[in-house]
């Protein structure tokens, strides 16, 4: 089966030069290829991660409230 790849959008994104030189010197070493594909993979890490603390604090609210119940 074939799978169609997600559609994309194109970002403006404005950063100062000093990270840039960083980001330049991250894609140098070789662990990626373009700064594109640094830049997505942060975002897409970032994003895992909120979901991550996201989840976290929904069980901890619902340990919370499994608590109080026992007590009632």
């Amino acid at each position: 089966m074939v799978r169609r790849t997600p559609a994309k959008s194109a970002v403006r994104l404005m950063l100062p030069d000093e990270l840039i030189a960083r980001l330049d010197k991250a894609v140098e070493i070789g662990v990626f290829s373009s700064r594109n594909e640094l830049l997505l993979y942060l975002i897409r890490n970032h994003l895992d991660h909120l979901g991550d603390l996201e989840k976290s604090q929904m069980e901890y609210k619902y340990k919370l409230w499994s608590q109080q119940k026992r007590k009632e």
